[in-house]
């Protein structure tokens, strides 16, 4: 029996948009996640990993609030791309309850860092050393995690399971 042919395969065919979105949504909830999962248990604080935190809490917004326009269909998508990558909930009713808490505090998180801590900025580019061999070698700038930081990522990662093995 031959394989089915996709119908996204046929010249001028209709590509749901919802289904980039949906996948963007998850790969923006992936790095925030890992970034808040690494931030929270790191002594200092990586003034890259800042700088990355806040654009991918502003991504997620972004495509969430892109899915969002496009109604309670749009779950399917979400729901469907969440599944694929074996990250589920129990309900729908809860996967849409957590996501919207992440998509909150998600601003709250890059609206705080942006105020308190906006010195991250300069985080994003390494200071460039030549090793005894005279390759280059990247070296994260690195600053002191202030309390309310390590608040504001405690709180975040928070919204998250345990990491899993």
């Amino acid at each position: 029996m031959p394989a089915p042919f996709p119908p996204e395969a046929i010249a001028g065919a209709a590509v749901d948009p919802a289904e980039s979105e949906a996948l963007n949504v998850y790969r923006n909830y992936a790095w925030l996640a890992r970034l808040a999962d690494e931030m929270d248990a790191a002594a200092n604080l990586d003034l890259k990993r800042v700088k990355q935190i806040v654009g991918h809490a502003r991504q997620y917004r972004r495509w969430y609030d892109a899915l969002a326009a496009r109604g309670v269909a749009a779950r399917d998508q979400v729901e469907g791309t969440f599944a694929v990558k074996k990250c589920t909930w129990l309900t729908r009713a809860a996967m849409v309850a957590d996501l919207l808490a992440i998509y909150d505090a998600a601003l709250v998180l890059a609206d705080w860092v942006e105020t308190n801590e906006a010195g991250y900025k300069s985080g994003y580019s390494t200071n460039i050393v030549l090793d005894a061999a005279g390759n280059t070698t990247d070296t994260p700038i690195v600053a002191a995690k202030s309390l309310g930081m390590a608040t504001q990522i405690a709180t975040f990662r928070a919204l998250f399971g345990p990491t899993p093995a």
